[in-house]
């Protein structure tokens, strides 16, 4: 059994998922983020940074929605892998396609795939290595 390109698109899923977490994170700090005058300078003069910090929220915003719309054009091409690893295989397709879609779709641990596809970890992971080794063997990289 050997991952190739679906195993990276998969893994480059979920990092486009935390990525986009972490900079809508972010971005909320920066909104939230209570902003006030600096004390006086050495000159005598005090310095407002609030247009500094409205030009910083700006950017977190931009680059959480950047980072929001590539997850989203990657979970659009996920979903149409697992609805052709559906479609393909009426009878497991689909327990196939929920192991991968909860791990990284979802960002869960192998124990809460497990709970919630009533199966044992080790049978969760199997599914996951059989839709990936499938997914390679079946589908065209460029979907």
């Amino acid at each position: 059994m050997s991952m190739e390109w679906s195993y990276e698109f998969f893994r480059s899923l979920a990092s486009k998922r935390r990525r986009a977490e972490e900079s809508q994170a972010e971005a909320e700090a920066q909104r939230w983020h209570p902003v006030g005058l600096v004390g006086a300078t050495r000159s005598g003069w005090r310095s407002d940074h609030t247009a500094l910090d409205a030009i910083g929220g700006m950017r977190a915003e931009d680059r959480a929605e950047r980072a929001r719309r590539e997850y989203a054009d990657a979970a659009a091409r996920a979903d149409g892998y697992l609805a052709e690893l559906r479609e393909a295989n009426p009878a497991n397709g689909g327990k196939w396609g929920e192991a991968l879609r909860l791990r990284y779709v979802m960002g869960l641990g192998w124990a809460v795939i497990a709970q919630r596809l009533g199966v044992s970890e080790r049978t969760a992971y199997l599914w996951h290595r059989t839709a990936l080794d499938w997914l390679d063997a079946h589908v065209a990289p460029g979907l």
